[in-house]
């Protein structure tokens, strides 16, 4: 489907295309994601993962195309450093989340922390949409 958007267009598709691509796989597993934190149900936190698992899909065809740009002969290495990277990011976020929310003191306090989580992922995910884009 992406490249059938990308050559429909002749001003510069991946100006729009990709990064747009990027942006809504990134914040709407974002958006999942969140809701699944702040739910007590069991099936609906499954079915909110599941679904930010595939949005996370999304954003897949946005940045691979990169690597492909930039160095084709060595695509491959550049795609090995960079899921390096992200595999980095998806263990070293959960432990610094940990000790962010450890002390559970109040209902504001859980608020402010809760806050600090958001504006955690909200950087990653600007820091990866600048770089790939």
């Amino acid at each position: 489907m992406l490249d059938l958007l990308v050559s429909g267009h002749k001003t510069a598709p991946s100006l729009f295309i990709l990064p747009s691509y990027f942006l809504t796989g990134a914040v709407a597993s974002g958006f999942l994601v969140l809701i699944a934190g702040y739910s007590l149900n069991v099936t609906i936190v499954v079915i909110c993962m599941s679904l930010a698992g595939m949005t996370t899909s999304l954003a897949f065809p946005a940045y691979t195309v990169n690597m492909l740009d930039i160095a084709p002969r060595y695509s491959s290495i550049i795609m090995g450093v960079c899921n390096t990277v992200g595999t980095t990011a998806g263990f070293v976020s959960p432990t610094i989340v940990g000790f962010i929310t450890q002390d559970k003191v109040g209902a504001l306090a859980l608020i402010y922390k809760n806050i600090r989580v958001f504006c955690l992922r909200t950087s990653q995910t600007d820091f990866s949409f600048r770089m790939f884009s």
